[in-house]
């Protein structure tokens, strides 16, 4: 993590279980006079813009405009929340707020609804290789799982301790 700023979660709810979530393209499309239009994939683009949603009582969303106004500098600066993305459960990931701003809502008495739009500068999805592996053992995860305990207990149990497999 690149930022020391954390969100005041001791002080402050977790975000609720519903947001939502958009991949910006990661392509850059040139159109020329003649011919087809050319796309291409100057970067690896991991970062996924996520309308955050928070449900505050007055008092805390008084805390939390301040924190966000004093601490965040108005949306300028990244901070660390724990959020509940791509594991199985909460991970704590790095978010810069798209152009500083949030929206509140009054949806009962004394209780607010808040949407933060940031944008999540971590990747804590699954890997290439991981991609690459379930779509080598097919159908399902267990298939693989499987898969990957077969060559565990080969490897770990069946060879001997002193087996090399180069040798030099």
């Amino acid at each position: 993590m690149a930022t020391s700023i954390d969100y005041p979660s001791a002080q402050l709810p977790r975000m609720t279980r519903r947001f939502r979530s958009r991949k910006n393209p990661g392509v850059k499309t040139t159109k020329f006079a003649t011919g087809r239009v050319r796309q291409r994939n100057p970067y690896d683009d991991y970062r996924r813009a996520v309308d955050l949603e928070f449900e505050f009582t007055q008092r805390e969303l008084d805390l939390f405009t301040g924190w966000f106004s004093y601490t965040c500098n108005n949306g300028a600066s990244s901070f660390n929340i724990e959020l509940y993305l791509d594991a199985d459960d909460y991970q704590t990931y790095e978010v810069l707020p798209i152009e500083g701003k949030f929206s509140s809502s009054y949806f009962g008495v004394g209780y607010y609804r808040v949407t933060l739009p940031v944008l999540v500068r971590d990747a804590l999805f699954v890997s290439a290789e991981v991609v690459e592996l379930f779509q080598f053992y097919g159908d399902s995860f267990e298939s693989m799982l499987a898969a990957g305990d077969e060559l565990d207990i080969f490897v770990n149990q069946t060879l001997p301790p002193n087996f090399q497999l180069y040798t030099v």
